[in-house]
């Protein structure tokens, strides 16, 4: 089943991890839908070095046939809390994208106000500590991050 899959080892279809080396597949666009709507009900899950990861937020684009969510790691294992959020999401000819989110605490945490992708483009609108803010991630994976404040 896809969705024990995901929750088994996500990192494996390249979830949770700056590595990406998933072989495409042709129904590639609805396993992965599948296994994104699973891990966005805020399920924890191990890191593989420590720590734990989940998606906060969730996109997905089913005419343009692409996905954007919002990864979330958390590490309290040592005296220093680690915290890292990440915009992420799969182009219709399955190229992965991957960009750390800007924050001014990112200890605060970040809340999403809208998260969208569309014409290439995937666009996360979110609030920090101190600022609303905008990023936008083209699919070269290249990445504008603005205080909207």
């Amino acid at each position: 089943m896809i969705e024990s899959e995901f929750i088994n080892n996500p990192q494996k279809f390249g979830l949770f991890t700056s590595d990406f080396s998933s072989e495409e597949c042709v129904d590639w666009f609805d396993h992965y839908r599948s296994g994104i709507e699973v891990l966005n009900k805020g399920l924890w899950i191990a890191g593989e070095n420590g720590g734990g990861w989940k998606i906060t937020e969730a996109f997905i684009n089913h005419e343009e046939k692409c996905l954007a969510w919002v990864e979330r790691f958390m590490d309290d294992s040592s005296r220093i809390e680690k915290h890292e959020y990440y915009l992420c999401a799969l182009t219709p000819s399955f190229r992965r994208l991957r960009k750390e989110i800007e924050s001014y605490n990112p200890y605060f945490g970040i809340s999403v106000e809208s998260l969208q992708y569309e014409n290439g483009v995937v666009t996360l609108q979110y609030h920090d500590k101190h600022d609303k803010r905008q990023m936008e991630l083209d699919e070269n994976n290249s990445s504008i991050n603005i205080v909207t404040k």
